[in-house]
């Protein structure tokens, strides 16, 4: 029955569905915040960054003490090692007294009820207390990116001309003009012709399409065995992706987001040493972002060097396809 099965706590999915939600809206409003400062006539950039390391360590405190939390001996050392002098730290207990005080903390009731409503779960007790933990957890790990507003230190920045360049945007249509002696009435919206369907494509013809630049590239005496079987086991983990990460089934479906959400996937979300394992190549997506979890963080994610010369493997076959009628990569 599912009256039976039916429970009310938060999954693991919806507590970082949650957290998503309050980094990506905070990152946001952060970035404008800077963007505003830094076009002041009164920017001062030291006391910029030192601003939003105050609030850092007051939400970190937070995150881990909860809304009731002070600033504790252990806490001045963790700060100092930071580069917080004795004033800094008084205005971190400053900021945290600020905070309660405009009823910011705790967080207020409706933003938690939201939190928990959107990704379908009930309010209960648990669900909201998970809530408030998730939003000083977000608030914390938003605040941390001081050198992305202050540094111009942007991870999305890594290899975005990639991506741009392996934009896959629909051609424009094309306009036909009217026949001579038929009018069109000034407030008709002119008509675009009629293209050919796309060819029907499977996400798994991919493969095909690089096994072909593999081979004319091993041909042609470009690349050696090595680097053949870098580029058929990116090119089989991209499909991969798509058809169980993105859901993509059909290549002509394929859009530059789904790109980018693979190479996100490429830059924080797998181990640093995929491929070294026999393994890998039969693991699932799902199984390759718990092998990543099982590492420190600084051991998931593919170096940037390694990452752009599987992105130059994916952009020929890219072109290859669309050379061949693929319309949409």
């Amino acid at each position: 029955m599912l009256a039976d099965s039916f429970d009310p706590h938060l999954s693991k999915s919806q507590i970082e569905t949650m957290l998503r939600r309050v980094v990506d809206r905070q990152l946001v409003k952060l970035d404008r915040l800077a963007y505003a400062a830094k076009n002041s006539s009164g920017f001062d950039f030291e006391r910029e960054r030192m601003g939003d390391k105050q609030a850092f360590w007051a939400f970190a405190l937070l995150d881990a003490q909860g809304a009731s939390a002070v600033v504790r001996d252990e806490d001045r050392v963790r700060m100092a090692a930071d580069g917080l002098s004795e004033a800094n730290i008084e205005a971190v207990k400053w900021h945290l007294a600020m905070l309660r005080r405009n009823n910011m903390v705790p967080t207020n009731a409706h933003i938690l009820d939201h939190m928990v409503g959107a990704v379908g779960a009930l309010p209960t007790a648990m669900n909201l207390g998970i809530a408030q933990g998730t939003y000083f957890r977000g608030m914390k790990l938003a605040l941390a990116e001081i050198d992305r507003r202050y540094g111009g230190r942007r991870t999305e920045d890594v290899g975005f001309v990639d991506r741009m360049l392996m934009g896959m945007n629909d051609p424009p249509q094309q306009v036909v003009t009217p026949e001579p002696g038929i009018g069109l009435r000034s407030n008709d919206p002119p008509k675009a012709v009629d293209r050919p369907a796309a060819m029907s494509l499977l996400m798994t013809d991919f493969s095909t399409f690089a096994e072909n630049v593999i081979q004319q590239n091993a041909k042609d005496g470009h690349w050696d065995e090595k680097t053949q079987r870098q580029a058929r086991s990116i090119s089989n983990l991209f499909v991969k992706f798509m058809l169980q990460d993105q859901l993509v089934q059909d290549l002509n479906a394929l859009r530059q987001q789904h790109v980018g959400k693979f190479v996100d996937f490429l830059r924080s979300a797998i181990y640093k040493n995929y491929g070294k394992s026999a393994k890998d190549e039969s693991r699932s997506i799902a199984e390759l972002r718990a092998v990543a979890m099982a590492h420190h963080s600084s051991e998931r994610g593919i170096a940037g060097d390694t990452l752009n010369r599987h992105l130059t493997f994916l952009a020929q076959i890219f072109r290859h396809a669309v050379a061949r009628g693929v319309g949409t990569l």
